[in-house]
C-alpha cells in the first residue's frame, strides 16, 4: 500500500544510447532558435537590418549543424542495425 509520503516512484529512462542523444541534440537546436527568434524580434523592432541578416547567417548555420548531426546520428543507428545490436 503506498503512503502520501513516498511519493511518486522514479521513473525509468527506455530510450537507447542514439535516441537520448538525439533527443538532447533536438532540445539543443530547437533551444537555440527559439533564442535567435526572440534576437530577430528585437532586430525587427529596432529596424536593425544589419542584425536581422547576423540572425539570418546564424539560423542557417545552425540548420546545417543540426542536420550533419541528425545525419550522422542516423548513420550509427543504421551501422548498429546492421551489426545485430539492439
Amino acid at each position: 500500500m503506498l503512503r502520501h509520503s513516498d511519493g511518486e516512484p522514479e521513473s525509468v529512462d527506455l530510450r537507447g544510447e542514439l535516441e537520448r542523444r538525439r533527443d538532447q541534440e533536438m532540445q539543443r537546436h530547437y533551444a537555440r532558435l527559439a533564442e535567435l527568434d526572440v534576437i530577430d524580434e528585437v532586430a525587427a523592432r529596432e529596424n536593425d537590418a544589419a542584425l536581422s541578416e547576423r540572425v539570418e547567417a546564424v539560423r542557417r548555420k545552425e540548420e546545417r549543424r543540426y542536420w550533419a548531426v541528425m545525419q550522422r546520428l542516423k548513420g550509427e543507428a543504421w551501422q548498429k542495425l546492421a551489426r545485430g545490436a539492439p
